[in-house]
């Protein structure tokens, strides 16, 4: 049984209740506000906070528009002076953020290899003039890698220089780098490809060590140098027979100025001329048309030879000095590789034209 009570006025309190309810509400809110901390409405020091991390999604996005789309097995140009700012180049999903270190006058290309589940990878180049171009692309080099590859073709300027060629090849969830070495002018223009049909890019270089060798480096001609990667390495694959036309073809061309009527000097030009016909198996026949058409009274010292085996400088008790263009020319080739160790000495006849 609900009993009911009235007030002095005689109406009755349950009918007033939801009045009073609401007083009370009323009390705890200004309750609430006196007890709140003043400093900026912020919840007490030794109350428990989350800090999100700053980041804008915004900048994120446009970072990632910002990078120039590049087609793999293309190579892009970069040079300090074109792009005085960071860039960042893609092709798939390899990236690639190029900015310069400078050193004095001069500016390196620093390159920076990311893709996606992989540690970023460094490469630095030639430290040349600003102006200075060096080549970077993408793409994929041999079948056995599971992503692209990157090259650095990085070119230091000079004379007569020279173009250092790196790749980063993808290990595991990293890149490392394996290193061509150096190589006269621009060394590659063009990104390699698959000239042998064995799915693995051939790089197309010239054999430098025939430069400045029987002559002065503008009257020089090189061989052809073909070399693959494999694995993180690069193999010279020259003596293959996939490329017999480069070397076919570079014999006709030097044939051309290692005659009895070519201009002078010439003697470079047979010798890129017999080398070249050495890797087609067209040896006996260059080398007799290079007895009749080598100058031996050219004022250039030939190359030396060593009897011991040595990566540095011959000891001077060990060095061989040649007395002919001929003989100096066959020692060589069979240092190079052109010619086994078993090849017959020539014979010196006839002795060139003076």
């Amino acid at each position: 049984m609900v009993h009911e009570t009235t007030d002095a006025l005689g109406q009755s309190k349950r009918r007033n209740w939801p009045l009073y309810l609401l007083g009370g509400i009323l009390l705890l809110g200004v309750a609430a506000l006196f007890a709140w901390p003043k400093d900026n409405g912020a919840p007490a020091d030794n109350a428990a906070t989350t800090t999100l991390p700053d980041t804008d999604l915004t900048n994120v996005v446009q970072a990632e528009e910002a990078a120039q789309q590049i087609a793999a097995g293309t190579f892009v140009e970069w040079s300090a002076a074109k792009y005085p700012e960071p860039v960042t180049f893609q092709s798939g999903e390899i990236r690639v953020r190029v900015s310069s270190v400078v050193e004095d006058d001069l500016a390196a290309p620093e390159v920076t290899v990311s893709a996606p589940g992989m540690n970023d990878h460094v490469m630095r180049g030639e430290a040349a003039q600003p102006t200075a171009t060096h080549r970077i692309g993408i793409g994929r080099l041999n079948p056995q890698a599971r992503i692209d590859h990157v090259i650095l073709a990085s070119y230091s300027g000079g004379a007569h220089c020279c173009t250092a060629i790196q790749v980063a090849v993808p290990s595991g969830d990293s890149f490392v780098t394996a290193d061509l070495g150096e190589w006269d002018g621009e060394g590659i223009s063009e990104f390699p490809r698959d000239l042998s049909g064995d799915g693995t890019a051939d790089f197309i270089l010239y054999d430098n060590a025939f430069l400045y060798a029987f002559t002065a480096y503008a009257f020089s001609e090189a061989p052809p140098a073909v070399y693959n990667l494999v694995g993180a390495k690069f193999a010279d694959v020259s003596r293959a027979p996939a490329f017999r036309p480069l070397f076919a073809k570079r014999m006709t061309e030097s044939g051309e100025r290692c005659r009895p009527d070519g201009e002078s000097p010439r003697n470079g030009a047979c010798a890129a001329f017999v080398a070249s016909a050495a890797r087609i198996g067209r040896f006996d026949e260059a080398w007799a048309q290079m007895l009749r058409s080598y100058e031996n009274d050219a004022e250039w010292d030939l190359p030396t030879g060593c009897r011991v085996s040595t990566k540095g400088e011959c000891p001077e008790d060990q060095l061989i000095e040649y007395s002919s263009y001929p003989e100096a020319l066959r020692a060589f080739l069979i240092e190079r590789g052109y010619l086994p160790t078993s090849a017959a000495a020539p014979s010196p006849e006839p002795p060139g034209i003076e």
